[in-house]
């Protein structure tokens, strides 16, 4: 029974192929849109309502980018196997860099004007923790959003590739949200320009997946070969761009102005450290591998040569075996001619007499 209804879940799950996921990712997005349109329209005036048309061309845009990925996975479908190729996915990075673009914004207007005004309290839902909460909710509809975008098996070559570019993104996202923590109480102790600092690393963080999305539709989501220094350009990206960035700024919190320390300056200096040894380890690997050819190419071509030399050497003796015979018989053909011609000048002088000087024989 339990293996009956198994199979039928699977069964029901490949039918409704990425759907639930699709439907999921929309309704989390239009929530933090929604939240956080609250937090505008409450706080600053009913001005802030123009952010529901972008908010609806947002969503037009997640939904046709995860329909048309859709009909690219429906398109390709091997009618004897039912399997399913990994689909191209070229409008998701689209999606999420307008959708991105448009939270980030928001965020950076709600924790700039009035973030540290909200209190937490048991009458009022809509508080900090709330706003912080929605803005890393950026880390639960990537990987929903990546899942409707292709169709990779698991276990693949194309998996493994999609699975190096995005791992750390969702966690990324979190560690930005958790560092927006300083904005969100008072801080007048903090120096002037630091505040725009954190925002400005807050609000590129967002949207930077959007290189992992473009990266994996131009290479049709791991069903292209993608080469080792992509994949090393995008960890050193996020070793520069996320985990300096932050772990330098915690630093800073921590020690200039004594706020509290977060557990994910250990994340940070993790990454680092994981991020800089894989790209030393498969630096390594590659050189290696490029050493192993050129000692195989070596090889292969003494192995070449002294299979040739032989071959040379008995030609060239041949050669000049026949060159000396040649030159041999050139040699006893003029003598025989010689020979002959005195044979024929004696003949003639013995019939008139003469003799033949020992000038006359040729040496």
């Amino acid at each position: 029974m339990a293996i009956f209804l198994c199979s039928h879940c699977v069964s029901v799950c490949t039918y409704l192929n990425a759907w639930p996921a699709a439907l999921m990712c929309i309704f989390c997005a239009v929530l933090q849109m929604a939240v956080l349109d609250y937090y505008l329209v409450h706080h600053l005036g009913h001005l802030h309502y123009y952010w529901l048309g972008i908010d609806a061309f947002n969503v037009i845009l997640l939904f046709l980018s995860i329909y048309t990925a859709h009909r690219a996975i429906r398109k390709n479908i091997d009618t004897e196997t039912k399997h399913r190729p990994i689909a191209s996915g070229s409008m998701g990075w689209l999606a999420w860099l307008f959708m991105s673009a448009s939270v980030a914004a928001k965020s950076v207007i709600i924790l700039k004007y009035f973030a540290h005004e909200l209190v937490e309290s048991s009458q009022r839902f809509f508080g900090p923790n709330t706003l912080k909460t929605t803005i890393a909710m950026g880390s639960l509809i990537f990987p929903i959003f990546l899942i409707s975008q292709h169709d990779a098996p698991f276990g693949s070559e194309a998996r493994r590739v999609i699975d190096d570019l995005t791992e750390t993104t969702p966690f990324d996202i979190l560690d930005t949200a958790d560092i927006l923590q300083a904005l969100l109480e008072s801080n007048d102790s903090l120096v002037k320009g630091f505040p725009e600092m954190i925002l400005t690393i807050a609000f590129l963080n967002l949207i930077l997946p959007t290189v992992q999305l473009v990266t994996l539709a131009n290479y049709n989501y791991g069903q292209r070969k993608i080469s080792g220094r992509v994949v090393n350009a995008h960890r050193l990206l996020s070793v520069l761009a996320v985990n300096i960035p932050n772990l330098l700024t915690r630093l800073l919190l921590w020690h200039g102005f004594t706020t509290a320390v977060s557990p994910f300056t250990l994340k940070n200096i993790l990454c680092i450290f994981l991020n800089l040894y894989d790209i030393y380890d498969q630096t390594r690997h590659h050189l290696i591998q490029i050493e192993n050819k050129k000692q195989n190419y070596e090889e292969n071509s003494k192995e070449s040569l002294q299979r040739i030399r032989p071959d040379i050497e008995d030609e060239v003796l041949s050669f000049y075996s026949v060159a000396t015979v040649m030159e041999k018989r050139r040699k006893l053909e003029d003598s025989q001619q010689s020979l002959s011609k005195i044979s024929i000048k004696n003949s003639k002088d013995s019939k008139s007499g003469g003799m033949v000087s020992i000038e006359d024989i040729p040496m």
